[in-house]
């Protein structure tokens, strides 16, 4: 058996930088600050670890951050999805996409392998980004996002709670075939099961 789990931005497709103003106005309309977002780098993080980064950065304690970490994510989704209708062409696929999805889609038909998501995006704001890009999220069987956990380190456990829970077992070697989790992603911190 194997688990295949995709990253999103920069691994799936290219948003030209849709999340990272969409964070820039929740952070600005719901704190009044951004913090230091121009040299933050966004990669390898997810949206929760990203938004108490870039406040602690600019001086905000931590009761003011967490009192109103919702209120600011429900403010990046909106503002998410606005981005991504103002320039419906800036957010696509990047090349080779569409052909590993559908090199993967006989071995999931044949019980062999399971699709999903390893991503820090909030699962709101990936089922955006997808379909932004033409990609239904219905694709890819399961998903760990950064909605599930603040850490991306603790992503992968997630996931493979979750691909267990689908196949109804352990996700193991068997009849002399070796298990496989490969994280597919564009940063170390991206990659952390294989």
């Amino acid at each position: 058996m194997k688990l295949v789990l995709f990253d999103i931005d920069g691994t799936l497709l290219w948003t030209d930088g849709a999340g990272r103003r969409a964070i820039h106005r929740a952070l600005l309309d719901e704190y009044g600050t951004a913090g230091p977002i121009d040299g933050y780098r966004f990669d390898g993080k997810t949206d929760p670890q990203i938004v108490r980064e870039l406040l602690t950065h600019a001086g905000l304690a931590e009761s003011a951050i967490s009192g109103r970490l919702d209120a600011v994510f429900g403010r990046y989704l909106a503002a998410l999805e606005t981005e991504l209708m103002r320039d419906r062409e800036a957010t696509r696929l990047l090349d080779g996409v569409h052909a590993v999805l559908e090199a993967l889609r006989q071995p999931e038909a044949e019980g062999s392998a399971v699709v999903g998501l390893l991503t820090g995006n909030l699962q709101p704001g990936a089922a955006l980004k997808l379909r932004a890009a033409g990609l239904e999220p219905a694709r890819f069987a399961l998903g760990a996002y950064g909605s599930d956990a603040e850490r991306r380190e603790d992503l992968p456990p997630v996931a493979l709670r979750r691909a267990i829970d689908r196949v109804g077992r352990v996700i193991a070697a068997s009849a002399g075939a070796a298990a496989t989790i490969t994280a597919i992603g564009t940063t170390r911190l991206k990659v952390l099961v294989e």
